[in-house]
């Protein structure tokens, strides 16, 4: 409503300059003022320099008039006068050789810029002269320093008034030749300019403080002139904030005006109310351009709750025509709000919503014409007081005077004023200011996305509309409320377009859809999902009266009455562009059309299509061009997609969908749950339901009653124990329909009660499968389709998103879900069987264990997919990280390995997600695909299969991976020699074992992977056993197999690792075992013996001593064994068993015990030990002998003594054996200070005799 305003309040005002003299540059000066030069000027042509032109541009020096009351408040032509005609400086255009020429040219030129001067002085305007001359574009040089002397001081000007300008600068193409060469002059003309209107703003200040004076006080009309022309004369100078501050002074001067006493005068606030509306905009505009946006919306909150309320006193005319003024401040608000304000502020302030502030204009301007429609019905008979034809505008704003007959005028009188707005607004275009106001609001809160408030709009539209005869229109807006009302459940306001649709399609002729609305309307008083409304409300029907007004609509209809304007009701066919309708939407149109034709020929009937069509998708398709380019209407498209038809949705309640089913269904069921809310009852002469899938559509015929349960659950509920297996052999639900089901042959719908129907059928295929329509057929000449495709899925009835209160509309055990149209029939027919076997009970770490898929089929099937994976409980955790001597470790063999058989040579799959592709099966035939599955580790597996046929058929079988031997190693040296290598507790606690160095390694099978990782765990922390350089040792290796499967063993070696691990296999292990495989299995065992050497120093102390490699295969028969070899990997396989580690080091010192082998108990006998020292330094040697049970000691039992480089030394001390039989001979603890090494011996066995 902006345009509304006067054209220089929508702009801020722009200085203003007179060019006078040389005409033909006027125009391109006048371009670079607005267009180049920043801020703009603008430029009037003066081409007339007689006194009295001059007079009006520039204004006259005016005698003072007395000061007396205010005639009004601001004059209407003031701002104009100042924006168009007023010109702040004067621009004298010279030609530059009359300036420089002889005497005769100086005198004529400098006359005719002295006369300029004087009239442009007269109010103060600034003075600017230009010399013009011809030449190429550029720098012009400036006049001789005595010529600009003269005009100075003839003029009355500065030397930087005066300019010199090339004609050709001005007709440059390029703009930044252009503001180049004027820049000094525009720089110029601003400062002038600028001190121009800040004299007029000290003359207009001047002037408002001497009214003051004279009157003793300062009326609110000079106070609010005053601050209204200092702010333009700030916004003439760009000083927005100034302007700001003297547009709210000049507002708070005007809610100080009296309006009248007693009663408010309606010229008077009539006056104010005008001065103040281009206050406010003003105000409001500054503010949001200064992002002032909270002060904004608090001046138009003020604006608004200061003028907005009517005085009681007001006549009809008065407040119709305040109404007009008040919605055009609402649609002027909301559209500055729209541009400037962001949607977070206005999330803080709801009040100022553009979308509310357009209702509410919308609103008001109903009110208006409401307001002047009564004012000119109360005006009827009444001849006029006033000739309305003789009033005009006043010199003031909203001010009108009345011309007499003599030439002169007068003012109104508060009745002739009044007299003159009933004339007004009687002349007004109501209708088309309130539609575009409510167009307008539609439009905002369409695109806002507020669906109700968009059809609260339409539905006052509708009623402008209807008012003005144009019922189609008023139609359509009803149809888009109604769509809105019916499906976010507002019944009263439903019930207001229902009572106006049914009104306008009886005045149009259109029994159709007024039998529709009527039954409708009915319904809302019924029993249905809307019941209990007030009873108070206007259009609310009793009980009797619209079970009355349902049946007479009921019979019309069923008797199939046609309308006379079918092109109006019939859906035009849909826009090229338009978004694709559902699947089958062309067959549902063609079944509607067959729907409506009668029996024998008889004349077509009435056939309704309920579809779904969001709002927003219809906004949507609204928005889309037609191939004409024109754009269609929402309510067209609406009624393209038969949203006039969906008030069956208010009478019949629909809750429908499919029964639960399986994956390979035998038999489908669709159910079918009808209420009826229309107070009579509805007959129901048949059903039908259009379902597609991918060969096409097809009908099926309803069946009455309530549907039989699934086969699942009836299986149960017999009790019938042979029928176990009949789920598996069907796959589905039972064949046939329930006991008690029958076809519909006619029926009747209660109201408030809930009818059910059922659809079976056999599934034609494989693939989707929709129900497409409903068609329910009342009687052979009306019928009403429910377009299934087009609702939302999962409602639980149609259009609504809860069920009515009361029973549901099938019992739990039905398995309906309700709002499902669609199904995936994945296979039709009974399912495969699939089995997942393994030949053997255990599975050994190392080898290929076999595993059989087997499908086996009762009907043909097609190549299909098989799905593998494995999955491992428990992984074992990775490998140690690399040693301290950065050597990279070998990459870990993967955990498992699966193997399927194909063409030749087995194929690798990935274990956790594999593909195989199956060749088509015979019917009866059976498919076996052999798999492949190796562990590295003693893991559990589970493989799972699934066939994809394609309904998911699934299998699996788990394996558990066991290792196939345990081992336990002993490590032996030669008796009672011992040696001392440094300090180690290692050495001393294998040397603690009988023979010497001894220790144990085993790698022992167990069930899962914790307990096998925690065995390695152990043997990696365990000890290294220290083996000296050149001295014997012997390795007792113990192989059992525990697992119960018979194994035979076929190579064993030793696998020492680098060639730099110090140890030297003497004998050979495969002269160990006998001819042939060696059987082995069921907890039984072999030895193995290593005769060890150690030649040379171990790297890194606590090496490994190695690995067993035992190849072996598993033992079966010769025919099983021959098919392996052929077809899968190879039996053969090879397992690693750890040596324990070791620490190979020269010996410093030995010591070795020498006994008698034999005794006699009482006579002693020497116990002697050698010593010798293999370092080339002198060692100090401790000894101490250890008690021994058995024996009496002779001699000191500790002693120290030094032994020789490279030497030897012996001690020897007597024992006395007072024991017989087998005892072990004392031991002696041997240290070496120097070394830091010690040794406890073990002495050899002796056998003592009695005496």
């Amino acid at each position: 409503m902006q345009n509304q305003l006067p054209a220089e309040l929508r702009s801020p005002p722009l200085p203003l300059v007179a060019l006078v003299g040389q005409p033909e540059v006027h125009r391109e000066l006048g371009l670079w003022a607005s267009q180049v030069l920043r801020p703009p000027l603008v430029a009037i042509a003066v081409s007339d320099t007689s006194e009295a032109v001059l007079s009006r541009v520039f204004g006259t020096k005016k005698p003072p008039k007395p000061f007396a009351a205010p005639e009004g408040i601001l004059k209407a032509d003031w701002i104009l006068k100042h924006r168009q005609r007023r010109a702040a400086v004067a621009v004298a255009l010279v030609d530059r050789s009359e300036l420089e020429g002889d005497p005769s040219s100086w005198a004529r030129a400098l006359s005719r810029l002295r006369a300029l001067r004087d009239a442009a002085s007269a109010r103060g305007a600034g003075f600017v002269v230009v010399a013009l001359q011809d030449g190429p574009a550029g720098p012009v040089p400036p006049l001789a320093q005595d010529r600009v002397a003269g005009l100075c001081s003839n003029l009355g000007i500065d030397a930087k008034a005066v300019h010199t300008l090339c004609r050709a600068t001005l007709a440059a193409p390029d703009r930044v030749t252009v503001e180049a060469g004027l820049a000094l002059l525009g720089r110029t003309l601003l400062e002038a300019s600028s001190a121009y209107y800040a004299l007029a703003s000290a003359r207009i200040r001047q002037r408002g403080m001497d009214a003051a004076a004279a009157l003793g006080i300062c009326p609110p009309e000079v106070a609010a002139a005053t601050a209204f022309k200092l702010a333009v004369m700030a916004e003439f100078r760009q000083d927005w904030t100034n302007a700001v501050a003297q547009y709210r002074a000049a507002y708070a001067a005007l809610r100080r005006v009296q309006l009248g006493s007693p009663q408010p005068s309606v010229q008077r606030h009539t006056e104010v109310t005008r001065v103040a509306e281009a206050v406010h905009f003003k105000t409001m505009v500054l503010l949001l351009h200064q992002s002032r946006t909270a002060e904004a919306l608090a001046q138009f909150r003020e604006h608004v709750a200061s003028f907005g309320p009517v005085p009681g006193s007001f006549p009809l005319a008065a407040a119709a025509y305040h109404f007009g003024w008040l919605s055009r401040q609402y649609q002027s608000a909301a559209e500055m709000v729209a541009s400037r304000v962001d949607e977070a502020t206005l999330r803080d302030n709801a009040d100022c919503s553009p979308r509310l502030l357009q209702m509410t204009a919308a609103q008001l301007a109903v009110r208006r014409k409401a307001a002047a429609s009564a004012a000119a019905a109360a005006r009827v008979g009444r001849p006029p007081a006033v000739d309305v034809s003789a009033v005009k505008r006043g010199t003031f704003i909203g001010q009108m005077v009345l011309r007499t007959e003599g030439g002169g005028q007068r003012d109104l009188s508060d009745a002739e004023f009044c007299e003159w707005l009933e004339a007004e607004e009687a002349s007004a275009p109501h209708d088309a200011a309130v539609l575009d106001a409510l167009g307008a609001a539609m439009a905002g809160l369409a695109d806002a996305g507020q669906e109700r408030g968009a059809a609260q709009v339409a539905a006052l539209a509708a009623a402008q509309h209807a008012g003005a005869s144009n019922l189609t229109a008023a139609r359509r807006l009803l149809l888009q409320a109604a769509h809105v009302y019916r499906r976010d459940g507002w019944p009263l306001l439903l019930l207001d377009a229902l009572l106006r649709l049914r009104d306008c399609c009886a005045r149009l002729k259109l029994p159709r859809e007024e039998l529709l609305h009527r039954l409708e309307i009915a319904s809302l008083s019924g029993p249905g999902p809307r019941a209990g409304l007030p009873r108070a409300h206007a259009g609310l029907q009793p009980a009797d009266q619209a079970a009355s007004d349902a049946a007479d609509a009921l019979a019309s209809l069923l008797a199939g009455a046609s309308d006379r304007r079918t092109s109006i009701m019939r859906p035009p066919s849909p826009p090229a562009g338009a978004e694709a309708q559902d699947g089958g939407h062309q067959q549902q149109q063609q079944q509607q059309q067959q729907a409506g034709q009668g029996q024998g020929g008889a004349p077509p009937g009435l056939a309704y299509t309920v579809q779904h069509l969001d709002p927003a998708a219809a906004a949507r398709l609204a928005a889309a061009p037609r191939e004409d380019g024109s754009k269609p209407h929402v309510a067209d498209v609406l009624m393209q997609h038969n949203q006039h038809d969906n008030g069956w949705l208010t009478c019949i309640t629909v809750a429908a969908g499919f029964q639960a089913s399986s994956a390979a269904p035998s038999e489908l069921r669709c159910c079918v749950a009808l209420r009826s809310s229309v107070p009579v009852p509805v007959p129901l002469a048949s059903a039908e339901l259009v379902l597609r899938d991918e060969a096409g559509a097809f009908t099926v015929q309803a069946q009455d009653g309530p549907p039989p349960p699934p086969l699942d659950q009836q299986t149960q509920e017999d009790g019938d124990g042979a029928a176990a297996g009949l789920p598996a052999a069907l796959g589905g639900l039972r064949l046939g329909a329930a006991a008690g089901a029958a076809p519909l042959a006619g029926a009747s719908l209660a109201p408030g009660a809930w009818h059910q129907l059922h659809f079976t059928f056999a599934p034609r295929g494989a693939g989707p499968l929709a129900a497409e329509q409903l068609t329910l057929r009342l009687s052979p000449r009306a019928a009403v389709a429910f377009a299934l495709a087009s609702f939302p899925p999962r409602q639980p009835c149609l259009g609504a998103a809860c069920l009515p209160p009361g029973l549901p509309p099938f019992a739990v055990g039905a398995g309906v879900r309700l709002g499902v149209f669609g199904v995936q029939v994945a296979h039709v027919g009974p399912l495969p069987e699939l089995k997942v076997t393994t030949p053997h009970a255990v599975q050994l770490v190392g080898e290929f264990a076999a595993a059989d898929v087997t499908v086996s089929v009762a009907r043909a099937l097609a190549p299909c997919t098989l799905e593998l994976s494995v999955r491992v409980p428990f992984a074992p955790p990775p490998s140690p990280p690399p040693g301290e001597d950065g050597a990279p470790q070998a990459a870990a063999p993967p955990l498992l390995t699966l193997l399927a058989a194909g063409e030749g040579r087995p194929q690798e799959l990935p274990p956790d997600a594999a593909t195989l592709r199956l060749p088509p099966i015979p019917a009866g035939g059976s498919h076996t695909q052999r798999l492949w599955l190796r562990a590295a580790a003693p893991v559990g597996a589970a493989l799972s299969a699934t066939l994809l046929c394609p309904a998911p058929v699934a299998a699996g079988a788990s394996l558990t991976f066991r290792e196939p031997f345990e081992a336990a190693t002993r490590l032996f040296s030669e008796a009672g020699v011992h040696s001392l290598v440094g300090p180690s507790s290692a050495y001393e606690a294998a040397a603690a074992a009988a023979g010497g160095a001894a220790g144990d390694g085993a790698a022992r099978a167990s069930d899962d992977g914790a307990a096998a990782a925690a065995a390695a765990a152990a043997a990696a922390a365990a000890p290294a056993v220290p083996l000296v350089i050149g001295q014997a040792a012997v390795a007792q290796v113990l192989v059992r197999a525990p697992q119960d499967a018979p194994l035979a063993l076929l190579e064993a070696r030793l696998d020492a690792g680098s060639p730099e691990s110090g140890l030297q296999l003497v004998n050979r292990l495969a002269d160990q075992l006998p001819p042939g495989p060696a059987p082995a299995g069921g907890g039984s065992g072999h030895v193995f013996l290593l005769h060890l050497l150690a030649t040379r120093l171990v790297p890194a102390p606590g090496a490994p001593m190695g690995r067993l490699v035992l190849k072996w295969r598993r033992q079966q028969q010769h025919q099983q064994q021959q098919q392996q070899q052929q077809e899968g990997p190879s039996a053969e396989v090879e397992t690693s068993l750890d040596l324990p580690r070791i620490t190979v080091a020269e010996a410093a010192l030995s010591a070795r015990v020498v006994g008698p082998p034999s005794v006699t108990a009482g006579i002693a006998f020497p116990l002697q030990l050698r010593l010798g020292n293999a370092t080339a330094a002198a060692a100090d040697v401790s000894l101490v002998v250890q008690d021994a049970p058995g024996f009496v000691f002779s001699g000191d039992k500790a002693q120290t003594l030094l032994l020789p480089p490279r030497g030897e030394s012996r001690v020897v001390w007597h024992l006395v054996a007072h024991a017989t039989g087998e005892l072990p001979l004392p031991s002696v603890r041997v240290s070496a200070p120097r070394l830091g090494a010690s040794v406890l011996t073990q002495g050899a066995m002796v056998h003592v005799m009695p005496f």
